[in-house]
C-alpha cells in the first residue's frame, strides 16, 4: 500500500486539544517554527503547520510537538492481500510443529480481524519528536487525542543499560503510572534486563497542570 503523505493547514486546533495542550496556548516563537517539508512523511491530514510548539525538559531535552486534524489514515486490508498472506503462511509453516503452527495461524487470525475492521474515523492526533535548531529528529504519537487524555504522548531513547522516556502529558496530570511486562520472551535472544519490579508509580507535583499551562508541560522520568 501506498505510504500516506502529510497534507497542511493554517488553521488552528480544536478547543478540546488547545485545553488539553498548554503548549498550544502560548504565542509562536521562532524556535516553533518548522518547515513542511519535515513533517510531510507524517501520516497525518491537515497538520495544524503554525501550531508546531517547542519545548524543552528539565534534563535539557528540545521536543517538538505537532497536533493533527486528523491522524487516523487507515484503511480495511483488502481481502485477496489477506487471503495471499494467509496462504505464504501456510506454506510457511508446512513442516513446522502442531504447536507453533496453531500458535501462528492464531495470532494471524487476531491480525487480520483487526485489519478488516479497522476504523477509518477520522480523530485529531498528537505527534512529539526530537528537535533541534536544525532538524526533526525521531519521535512517534499520532493517537488520537482521546488516547493522549489518557495516556499522554511519550519517546524513548536510550541503549542496552539506559533508557530515557521524555513526552507530554494533559494539562492537570498530577500522577504517572508506568506498567512493565509480566512476563517477557525467552527466546535465543534473551538478556535478563527486566527490573525486578512489576510497575511503579511517579508521582508528580499537584502544579504539573500549571506548568504545562505555561508551555513546559513536559518531564523527564
Amino acid at each position: 500500500m501506498r505510504r500516506p503523505e502529510a497534507t497542511f493547514t493554517h488553521d488552528a486546533p480544536s478547543a478540546a486539544a488547545v485545553k488539553a495542550i498548554g503548549l498550544l496556548r502560548r504565542p509562536a516563537s521562532l524556535e516553533d517554527r518548522v518547515e513542511e517539508k519535515a513533517l510531510e512523511y507524517l501520516p497525518a491530514e491537515d497538520v495544524y503547520i503554525d501550531c508546531a510548539r517547542a519545548a524543552h525538559t528539565a534534563g535539557g531535552r528540545s521536543l517538538l510537538v505537532v497536533v493533527a486534524r486528523n491522524t487516523n489514515l487507515a484503511q480495511p486490508e483488502p481481502a485477496r492481500c489477506l487471503d495471499a498472506t494467509h496462504a505464504r503462511l501456510l506454506q510457511l509453516l508446512a513442516h513446522q510443529s502442531r504447536r507453533v503452527s496453531s500458535t501462528a495461524l492464531k495470532i494471524f487470525g487476531q491480525l487480520r480481524f483487526g485489519r478488516e475492521h479497522e476504523s477509518t474515523v477520522p480523530h485529531e492526533g498528537v505527534f512529539v519528536f526530537d528537535h533541534s535548531a536544525a532538524d526533526v529528529g525521531g519521535g512517534g504519537g499520532g493517537g488520537s487525542l482521546e488516547d493522549f487524555m489518557k495516556r499522554g504522548a511519550f519517546i524513548s531513547s536510550g541503549d542496552e543499560t539506559r533508557s530515557v522516556l521524555t513526552g507530554i502529558v494533559p494539562d492537570g496530570v498530577a500522577r504517572i503510572e508506568v506498567e512493565y511486562p509480566r512476563r517477557v520472551s525467552r527466546g535465543r535472544y534473551y538478556k535478563p534486563v527486566v527490573p525486578d519490579f512489576r510497575s511503579w508509580r511517579a508521582r508528580a507535583r499537584a502544579c504539573w497542570g500549571v506548568i504545562a499551562s505555561r508551555g513546559a508541560g513536559l518531564r523527564r522520568l
